[in-house]
């Protein structure tokens, strides 16, 4: 409940110069709406977006942002709003972009099996400190660990079966991904 603040950060690492110099967003999954009389078709608007972003609504109960920022370092807000044609609910957050080192964590990292139904391992090549949280699709905090070795297994048999976030702290570089337990 309340309001909550979402931020994308983009840094560059200024050794390479060619190819795309832009963040794209994609894929993103905002918390579940709950209304009284069921579900009925669900329609997505920005009702507030900078002029470089674009918006559309999928159809579907989800909606795509995309667009290039003129600009490096700057912050701009973003308020969608979903409704069923009796309720509304309003989502805010805040779209930075800067240009700073990059340190991609992607290719050091495994994570298998996904799906899984009740171990996932967590392997990662090498980092000084790192530590996971997994909290469902609201955001509500199912666990938080340190990992204290290359290779980590997580015993998930305990939850219910569905989609999950993992927040994966590696030396300070974040990673995201979704679990998904069967």
């Amino acid at each position: 409940a309340g309001a909550h603040t979402f931020t994308w950060a983009y840094e560059k690492d200024g050794s390479v110069t060619s190819g795309d110099d832009c963040v794209y967003l994609d894929n993103i999954i905002f918390p579940a709406m709950s209304f009284t009389k069921g579900m009925r078709s669900i329609s997505i608007d920005a009702t507030t977006i900078p002029a470089w972003l674009s918006f559309t609504d999928n159809g579907d109960g989800t909606g795509l942002l995309s667009g290039t920022s003129p600009a490096a370092n700057q912050t701009d807000a973003v308020v969608l709003s979903a409704t069923d044609g009796t309720n509304t609910v309003d989502q805010n957050f805040n779209i930075s972009v800067g240009v700073n080192n990059v340190t991609s964590i992607q290719n050091m990292v495994s994570l298998y099996p996904n799906p899984t139904a009740k171990i996932l391992n967590i392997a990662i090549d090498e980092f000084n400190t790192a530590s996971f949280v997994l909290t469902d699709l609201v955001g509500k905090v199912i666990f938080v660990e340190d990992i204290n070795s290359t290779k980590t297994q997580v015993d998930l048999s305990n939850l219910a079966n569905g989609v999950y976030i993992l927040n994966l702290n590696i030396d300070g570089t974040v990673m995201q991904e979704k679990i998904i337990v069967e």
